[in-house]
């Protein structure tokens, strides 16, 4: 008997003496693999940003005991000072810092308290530390660590944990802000650099009585699951969802609410490519108390070749880097280290050629494009749009740039089918919700909006009738165009697609030289007011007034006179706190015509795309053009412009007369 508990003894003996010698070898090996742990922490974050911000993570202080240790990490980041001089932004050292608990294996408490019940190395408990810059937050979650974690980390580098925010309540200058707080759970395998994990909140409220738009905020229900893992080409695959059960926003004009709000990411693999697809949904959206239905879309993307595409992303990330650099004029925003020389634009410029390879490799493997679809759907119908997209392998590389997009894609469709039933009611119930209508107004005035839209796009060939729908079908195979089955000019159709990338110049109202550079204009303007408007509209001899509309906007009440409109206006918007103001748009309104002149107008927007023309809601003819100061115009060409219009409006009227009294024989 003795022998036996002298044994049993023994056994003890040795198992705790084990214990402890592994407890002591787990603490050392800690210590030895922490700045492994953190250059690694580093470069990862270094990976994620742009070049011109540093981000670091450094350890404080370490005190290493027999069965625990004390860490304390600080997180530094600076950001590029502003090429105006402006301060920088940074995390300055002491501002923001972690105190983490490390438990040591091969038993750790917490560990064991959670159901592991194996060997495992360490048990961390970590949280944010009541830095001195941190009293004020530290104030808002009553004392409380805003953030927490607790860690279990395996042998194998693997790791398993919760976390969570603190709930949060403030007050201040009659903004209120309540948030539940929110918990998390992950788990990581090292090897893969696979995550799964979740992220829960209940709520978040945000109430100011003085906005006089929106009073209060409310989300509620918020939740994300991911199950990740680093892919062959140096990207995340797998899924990640994000649901969020309500939002709602109250104001003094009318409330509105969105529920079931949902996002799912779906990125797969195999040996050479890759493919995605994004989903978005809302299960119903409110106007006041108005029910507007819901809706989804989703966008595809296949056969992108896993390794071009790899390419890309990094050289895109250089090239952000580059061009946030030569922005704030400096490549390294440390204020305390030497300055390189401002960095060279020819950098970017060479990234951007970097970029076209990259394009023309991931176009090898023929990626395609698919939207499938955009919905929106109430208890009268639904509208559906769907889109395809087939990308080929360039031929000819040095080739303009239309004509690389011509050969680039192989074939294009779009399909849209609108219930008409459904587009009608949706818009009586806006004006219901919105202008306060009875829904015997909202539905005559939705009948005479859509009747009216509907024409014009029947008379352009944009659309078609098909029953209860308005159908729109394009169709591109390489070869040509169609639209309704009518075929479309190619060449105008890749003009607008290429833009101001393309060989074409944009049509201009003459009189307004498109070669002229801004530096030959005698002034330049990078604003337009009311003044230098209104006395270009006064010399032309024309009587105005000035004012303001409704949203507060700067706007000129023009005399028609002998022009032949009936209404004339210069309306500004854009507009800082001196009303100098970014955009003008110039506007005739003319007397109603019935039957609207739609092909009239069709033909005039053809031959004249320096201007529009449309019947609006009450059927009188439209036009419209607009001078726009972003970047600089000079003042004669904002002149050409002005007078352009005005001598326009009176041979409109005469296009719109001809055609009542071609009518009325």
């Amino acid at each position: 008997m003795k022998k036996g508990v002298a044994i049993v003894a023994g056994v003890v003996v040795v198992g705790g003496v084990a214990w402890l010698g592994a407890t002591w070898y787990t603490g050392k090996r800690i210590e030895a693999e922490a700045p492994a742990r953190v250059k690694e922490v580093n470069d990862q974050m270094a990976k994620a940003l742009p070049a011109p911000y540093k981000v670091e993570l450094r350890q404080v202080s370490y005190e290493r005991g027999f069965f625990s240790t004390k860490v304390r990490y600080g997180l530094v980041m600076s950001a590029p000072a502003a090429i105006t001089g402006d301060k920088a932004f940074a995390i300055e050292p002491g501002m923001l810092e972690f105190d983490a608990t490390v438990q040591h294996g091969p038993f750790p408490g917490g560990a064991l308290a959670r159901g592991h019940i194996l060997p495992n190395a360490a048990f961390v408990h970590a949280e944010v530390a009541q830095t001195e810059a941190l009293k004020p937050f530290f104030a808002l979650t009553n004392g409380k660590a805003p953030l927490w974690s607790d860690t279990v980390i395996h042998y194998s580098g693997d790791s398993t944990g919760t976390g969570g925010l603190a709930p949060i309540k403030s007050t201040q200058d009659g903004l209120t802000l309540e948030f539940s707080g929110a918990t998390m759970q992950a788990a990581y395998k090292r090897e893969s650099q696979a995550i799964k994990g979740s992220f829960k909140s209940d709520s978040l409220v945000a109430t100011n009585p003085k906005d006089e738009q929106v009073d209060k905020v409310a989300i509620s229900g918020m939740s994300m699951d991911l199950d990740t893992h680093m892919g062959k080409f140096g990207m995340s695959v797998g899924n990640t969802n994000m649901q969020v059960k309500r939002v709602e926003l109250q104001g003094k004009q009318y409330p509105m609410s969105l529920d079931d709000l949902g996002y799912k990411l779906v990125i797969n693999e195999d040996d050479k490519l890759l493919n995605g697809e994004a989903a978005y949904s809302v299960g119903k959206f409110r106007l006041g108390t108005t029910d507007m239905g819901g809706g989804q879309a989703v966008i595809k993307l296949a056969n992108l070749d896993g390794k071009a595409s790899e390419k890309l992303a990094k050289t895109y990330s250089d090239l952000v880097s580059a061009m946030m650099a030569e922005s704030t004029g400096a490549a390294d925003p440390q204020p305390a280290a030497p300055q390189p020389a401002a960095p060279d634009p020819k950098t970017s410029e060479a990234l951007m050629k970097r970029v076209a390879n990259d394009v023309r490799d991931v176009l090898v493997a023929s990626p395609t494009l698919a939207i499938d679809p955009i919905l929106w759907k109430t208890d009268k119908g639904e509208a559906r749009i769907t889109y395809s997209l087939a990308l080929q392998p360039l031929k000819d590389t040095d080739a303009p740039v239309q004509d690389l997009v011509r050969q680039a894609i192989k074939s294009m469709q779009a399909h849209a089918a609108i219930n008409k039933p459904m587009a009608q009611d949706l818009l009586a119930r806006t004006f219901v919700a919105t202008a306060g209508a009875t829904p015997e107004q909202a539905a005559a005035q939705a009948n005479d909006q859509l009747q009216s839209a509907l024409g014009m796009a029947m008379m352009m060939n944009v659309a078609r009738v098909d029953g209860d729908n308005v159908v729109t079908d394009f169709v591109y195979d390489g070869a040509k165009a169609t639209l309704n089955g009518q075929e479309i000019p190619l060449d105008a159709l890749l003009a607008d697609a290429v833009g101001a990338a393309g060989d074409t110049e944009p049509d201009m109202p003459d009189g307004v030289d498109p070669d002229s550079s801004p530096q030959a204009d005698a002034t330049m303007l990078h604003s337009l007011d009311q003044a230098t408007i209104g006395s270009l509209i006064e010399s032309a001899g024309f009587e105005l007034e000035h004012r303001t509309d409704q949203h507060g906007e700067p706007e000129l009440n023009i005399t028609p006179g002998a022009s032949g409109a009936r209404e004339l206006y210069a309306r500004f918007n854009e507009c800082d706190v001196d009303d100098a103001c970014e955009n003008v748009m110039l506007q005739a309104v003319f007397d109603s015509v019935s039957p609207p002149p739609y092909k009239i107008i069709n033909d005039w927007n053809s031959n004249n795309r320096w201007g529009r023309m449309y019947v609006d809601g009450n059927n009188q003819p439209t036009l419209e053009m607009d001078i726009n100061a972003y970047g600089g115009i000079g003042k004669d060409g904002v002149e050409a412009f002005v007078q352009t219009f005005l001598e326009t409006v009176p041979e409109v009227n005469a296009l719109l007369e001809n055609a009542s009294k071609a009518k009325t024989k």
